[in-house]
């Protein structure tokens, strides 16, 4: 049984789930992320240098947190130029394109994630990056580019949780494209898949009904 009145009024509805609550799961992947990359980058910086890139991006992160962004966006920008190897800076990096993006301003949150992208410090990382992108790319109706940015990600080594992300994305861009089989396929998998954040799993259930004949 579908829950809305068209086909326009279901995608517009993951969309807005999507906008809601797809960074936020994309951020708990971050966080496990950081922590690994900053550790190993302790290890082999300077410590007086990896512990600067640290306090800063500490600031950065709370400015986010406060919605004030904007105040600290230059310091952004120059860790990632004077320390582009840190993970710090990649997760500044990833920071500056949502401050962009919710500015409007895609083409600069696009170049913010390429630059994660080109790094290629962590698998994860990157990972997150790629799927910002394609969301941006969705946005645009450049569903070209965005199935052939998810084609750069290695499926087969992706954790179970990214998984789930990549299906969730995936299966959306499919709706988008009004592939209905392949987001049918697709949601399944995410709801079948155990380390599925719940409300992913939640989301996509709902969407298999609205997608039932």
């Amino acid at each position: 049984m579908n829950r809305y009145e068209t086909d326009d009024e279901q995608v517009a509805a993951l969309k807005n789930w999507w906008d809601k609550n797809g960074t936020m799961l994309l951020s708990a992947i971050l966080v496990v992320a950081l922590g690994w990359a900053g550790w190993n980058y302790y290890q082999k910086t300077q410590f007086a240098k990896a512990s600067n890139a640290s306090t800063t991006f500490e600031v950065l992160q709370s400015k986010v947190q406060q919605n004030a962004f904007g105040d600290v966006a230059r310091e952004g920008l120059k860790l990632m130029e004077n320390q582009p190897k840190s993970p710090y800076a990649t997760a500044t990096a990833l920071m500056e394109a949502k401050f962009e993006l919710e500015k409007g301003h895609t083409d600069k949150a696009l170049e913010n994630l390429q630059w994660v992208v080109k790094q290629n410090l962590d698998s994860a990382l990157v990972f997150i990056a790629k799927l910002r992108m394609v969301g941006i790319y969705i946005d645009q109706k450049n569903y070209a580019k965005a199935n052939s940015t998810l084609k750069t990600i290695d499926v087969t080594k992706l954790a179970a949780a990214e998984k789930a992300n990549f299906d969730f994305t995936s299966g959306f861009l499919a709706l988008q494209q009004n592939q209905l089989d392949t987001a049918r396929k697709l949601l399944q998998q995410v709801v079948d898949n155990k380390a599925a954040a719940a409300n992913l799993q939640n989301v996509a259930r709902l969407q298999l009904g609205d997608l039932t004949p």
